[in-house]
């Protein structure tokens, strides 16, 4: 039975209605929606400081594993730098803090995809004229390389740069298209993680 509403008794027939005598139903009723209003607003402030720790514990956690990737790149040699490469970059893609990255700087520097073309398809080295663009130039070296099919462009591309003999010319590749590109996920990373830590 509701407030103010009336029901016919069954047994005697008489109507019955509920008044609120001295307003005590409209009292408890206001108090009960303010302590409601007051526990869903602790309850989300409680929620929202749950997702940001968890948050930021994925950031860290997938920036711990770039590093991981990036160690293993650093340590391989020419028999297996492609193909730590080739495992790198299907992380990369497939995580959805690295891929947003990524994508960001495709789409605000799409003028580094030719650059990226001329060193692949020629004996050009380019390098970007700020930090970004170098980096941008660097996503599009590793995603053509890696498109291209051959396995040796780490050397191809490294012997450019000069260097003594094969390690010479993977440590020039890793230092001018790896490294820069690497050390742009982790500070974008590292950005988020600190937007996100609350």
């Amino acid at each position: 039975m509701r407030h103010q509403e009336t029901i016919i008794c069954g047994g005697c027939k008489a109507n019955i209605c509920l008044v609120d005598h001295l307003e005590e139903y409209r009292k408890a009723k206001r108090q009960i929606r303010k302590a409601l209003e007051e526990f869903t607003r602790g309850l989300s402030d409680i929620t929202i400081n749950i997702k940001c720790d968890m948050d930021s514990d994925y950031v860290q956690h997938v920036r711990y594993k770039l590093q991981k990737r990036l160690k293993r790149l650093n340590t391989d040699d020419l028999n297996g730098i492609h193909w730590v490469l080739v495992q790198t970059w299907a992380f990369l893609q497939e995580n959805a803090i690295t891929k947003g990255i990524l994508d960001d700087l495709e789409r605000r520097l799409p003028e580094a995809e030719k650059h990226a073309e001329e060193i692949v398809a020629t004996e050009k080295t380019l390098v970007g004229t700020t930090e970004t663009e170098h980096v941008a130039i660097s996503y599009w070296v590793l995603k053509k390389c890696l498109a291209s099919g051959q396995t040796d462009y780490a050397m191809q591309i490294g012997n450019r740069f000069g260097g003594d003999g094969l390690s010479g010319y993977i440590e020039s590749f890793r230092e001018n298209y790896i490294e820069p590109l690497f050390d742009y996920l982790d500070e974008q990373i590292d950005d988020k993680r600190m937007t996100l830590h609350c």
